[in-house]
Formats: structure tokens, C-alpha cells, sequence
């Protein structure tokens, strides 16, 4: 039986990397951190990279990245969160430019499964604008997605991207190779491999770096922040609606909605954004967490959030509303920016991250939504992850009960890559 996985990749700057998976029954638990050292050779230190899921095989890819020696690769790993080891892939002959601020999904469906990535910077710093496909089937290999007709996005880096089921791939903004930040978006129907630039009339964002994108199911996207051109903040609510079909030769309708939210949350950016996407039919609403970030430039960190908020959005008949909390939580909560932040059931973990001062944090925290609880993983003389950002985490359950939060590099206090790898096992608890 299939592990019961959500994926969402948020594609930003390098130090924004994060993957968000895991819808569960039942509760979340709590244990300790493990220190995975690995028996073979190991991704080492990287940044940059992009992370999706492979949904059959209960396990996790990342390609490219920078590798700490001034150079862009297009190295593929396999992370078995059952056998707790790397594997160094090498799906065929036919491979990716190395790449590094490249953006990437896993594009799902009960049929079939594929990850894709898209643009980045390559080696000698110039921008690519190249899709690729890798199959997560029993064979894996890859495939380069080239455009049927029409036009395509320019070559760009740390954009935002997802996936909308199996049938299309939304890119959003991104940064040009002069650092002109852009707010273009374009959908691609995977199939017929046909790019669609949104032409609206009416409102949609500006130029936009560092926003959260978040699917809501197989026909919408949420995004939630982040900075212009000029380091401003936004706190603008758009909600993407696309009208999918299956006729090959379909471009889609697509179209922003600005949905305010009173109260709602600050503007801000590099902040968690964590949620359960709905792939019902019906499609009515899901609810996205918010939380941490910085308000002002992505130099400053002298304005960061600790606040939560839990918003609603709920949609019908192509329009969207939004409905908007915050939530008082019995302790304080992490007050970072660029932290790790992940989703169990009515959980939400909290690791890392960059505080006032830009200080590195090293916490772990566990959000109960169910309680309001905060729960702090700390085990005096038990091992730990060091302070970081930038890393990676994924979530994961298993029909077996294991339930995980796997997270691997970052950069260290002393701006150094990490090159190591933890698992938190979340199998026996209160909460349960």
C-alpha cells in the first residue's frame, strides 16, 4: 500500500529550500534525533539544490546544487527512509545541465509519477530555462520536456513552482541573470508540453522573490509574501485558479484572485508555510499555516516574526475566499526566519533557522494545533542536529506506523555547508 504523501517544494533563493510532505491519520509523536552516518558515499556538502519526493518507494530525490567548490552539479541522490541510505543514481545516459537555484515537484497522479525541474543557474552562471523530466516508475530515467509550440518562460533562478496533480506545472517569478526580479507566470500542461504566460487585466502580483506557494489541490495554487524588487515586503493573499482538461491541445484558463484577509498576517517574507493540499473532486478548501519570517529587507533580520496564523481558503465555483487566524500558542514560539518547517496530521515542526542578528538557530520545536501546546525536543546529552538553515526536510509516514522528519546540509553559524544527515523519529508519544 502507498505511503500517504503530499509533496510541496518552494522554490526561492538557496537559502529557502524546504519540502513539505505527509497526510496522516492519527496523531504525531515524539522521540529523538539520529545522527545517520552514511555506510557509502552521500550527497556531502551541497546548497542550492532541489528536493521532491519519490511517492512509491518511500523515499526522497535531489538533484543538482552547488557543492561547495565553486561549482554547479547534476548529481542525483536517492534518500530510503527505510534502509537510512544514500544512493548516487544514474538513470541514463542522457542527463541535466548542472544546475544549482533550479526549482522542482513531484507531479502525481493515481496512474503515474514524475518529478520535474525547471531553469536554475548553471555552471558558468548562466540561466536556464530547460524542463526535465525524471520518472519515478521502476526504471527511472530521464527525459527533457522540450515546448511543442508557443513561447516559454525566460531562463531564470529561484522561482517558485508546483505541481497541479499530474497535469501541469505552475512556475511563478524568479530572479533574471542581471538580479531583476520578474513576476511572470506560466503554467505548462505536461502532456502536450505547451507553455501558457498569464495575460491578465485584472489584478495580479508584482515581481516577487522569497513568496510561499503552496497547492491546494489539483486546480490551485495559494501564495502568501515575499520581497520586490526593492527588499519590501508584501503581505498580499493570491489564490491561483486553473482550469484543467485533457485535451492535448487545451491551453488553460488560468487566473489570480486577490483574497484580503481581515485580520491577517503581516507582510513578510522567507517565512514556514506548511499545509495539507485537498486532490478531492470537490476541491472546497484547505487550510495553510503561516508562520516566522522577516518584514523587512533580506539582509535585515532585525524585524522577525514569531507569530502563527492558520488560514482557511475556501473555494467555489472558481472563486475563492479567505479566513484568517492567529493562534495563541501556551509557550513562544521559534522566532526565525529561514526556518525548516514541516506537517504531520495537526502538527507542524519547527527547526532552525536565523534569529535576531542574524544568530543561527539550532531549536526543534513541535506546534500542537490540536492543544496549542509547543512542545521542545531536547534530550540533555543526547545528540542533536547543529544550529543551521537552508537545509532540507521532508516529513514521511509509512503504512507501517514509522513516522519520521528527515533533514540533511544547510549552512552552519559559521557560514560553513553542512554535509550530514538526521532522522527525528515520531513514533511514541502523548499525542497518540
Amino acid at each position: 500500500m502507498m505511503t500517504q504523501l503530499f509533496a510541496y517544494f518552494a522554490a526561492a533563493p538557496a537559502l529557502f529550500r524546504l519540502i513539505l510532505l505527509a497526510h496522516i491519520s492519527g496523531g504525531v509523536a515524539f522521540s529523538s534525533w539520529e545522527s545517520i552516518a552514511p555506510s557509502g558515499p552521500s550527497p556531502g556538502y551541497v546548497t542550492g539544490h532541489a528536493g521532491v519526493a519519490d511517492y512509491g518507494s518511500d523515499a526522497a530525490l535531489f538533484f543538482g546544487g552547488h557543492n561547495g567548490h565553486n561549482s554547479a552539479t547534476n548529481d542525483l541522490w536517492r534518500f530510503s527512509f527505510h534502509g537510512k541510505s544514500w544512493e548516487r543514481l544514474h538513470a541514463n545516459s542522457i542527463l541535466p545541465e548542472p544546475r544549482q537555484d533550479h526549482c522542482g515537484a513531484t507531479c502525481a497522479s493515481s496512474s503515474k509519477s514524475q518529478a520535474l525541474f525547471f531553469g536554475g543557474a548553471s555552471v558558468g552562471g548562466g540561466l536556464l530555462n530547460d524542463v526535465w523530466s525524471l520518472s519515478l516508475e521502476a526504471n527511472s530515467s530521464w527525459r527533457v520536456i522540450r515546448p511543442s509550440s508557443g513561447d516559454q518562460p525566460s531562463p531564470r533562478k529561484n522561482c517558485a513552482c508546483a505541481c497541479l496533480g499530474a497535469s501541469h506545472l505552475v512556475v511563478f517569478g524568479g530572479k533574471d541573470a542581471h538580479g531583476v526580479v520578474n513576476g511572470e507566470l506560466w503554467v505548462m500542461a505536461i502532456d502536450s508540453s505547451v507553455w501558457s504566460l498569464l495575460q491578465s487585466t485584472s489584478p495580479a502580483p508584482g515581481p516577487l522573490f522569497a513568496p510561499c506557494m503552496h497547492a491546494l489541490g489539483a486546480s490551485s495554487v495559494f501564495m502568501f509574501g515575499g520581497m520586490n524588487s526593492n527588499n519590501v515586503a508584501s503581505s498580499d493573499v493570491w489564490v491561483l485558479s486553473v482550469n484543467t482538461s485533457t485535451q492535448p491541445t487545451y491551453r488553460p484558463h488560468i487566473g489570480w484572485q486577490h483574497v484580503q484577509a481581515q485580520p491577517g498576517p503581516a507582510a513578510r517574507a522567507f517565512h514556514g508555510c506548511v499545509g495539507i493540499p485537498d486532490f478531492s473532486e470537490q476541491e472546497t478548501s484547505s487550510v495553510v499555516h503561516i508562520h516566522g519570517g522577516v518584514g523587512r529587507g533580506e539582509t535585515r533580520n532585525d524585524n522577525i516574526f514569531e507569530d502563527f496564523w492558520s488560514c482557511n481558503v475556501l473555494l467555489k465555483d472558481a472563486s475563492a475566499a479567505l479566513q484568517c487566524r492567529p493562534v495563541a500558542f501556551a509557550s513562544p514560539l521559534p522566532l526565525c526566519s529561514q526556518c525548516i518547517s514541516a506537517i504531520i496530521a495537526n502538527i507542524v515542526l519547527v527547526h532552525g533557522g536565523l534569529g535576531l542578528g542574524a544568530q543561527v538557530r539550532g531549536e526543534t520545536s513541535l506546534l500542537h494545533l490540536s492543544d496549542s501546546q509547543v512542545e521542545t525536543v531536547l534530550h540533555p546529552g543526547e545528540e542533536a542536529p547543529a544550529p543551521r538553515y537552508g537545509s532540507v526536510s521532508i516529513a514521511f509516514s509509512h503504512i507501517d506506523g514509522t513516522k519520521c522528519v528527515f533533514i540533511h546540509g544547510g549552512t552552519s553559524t559559521n557560514g560553513e555547508l553542512l554535509a550530514d544527515t538526521w532522522i527525528l523519529n515520531l513514533t511514541s508519544s502523548r499525542y497518540f
